[in-house]
């Protein structure tokens, strides 16, 4: 996961999976808010499917 730091509110980050995840419960366990927390949302929503 990375974001830029004074944009993230913005949504400006992003994540990188290569293959299947294999530490989504890392993730999950993870206080992650605002921006980030939508970024690892997403990620973790993809990996479900």
């Amino acid at each position: 996961m990375y974001q830029c730091d004074p944009h993230i509110g913005l949504g400006m980050g992003d994540a990188v999976v290569v293959g299947h995840a294999t530490n989504l419960d890392d993730l999950k366990a993870a206080k992650l808010h605002g921006g980030l927390g939508r970024i690892a949302h997403k990620v973790m929503k993809a990996e479900s499917k």
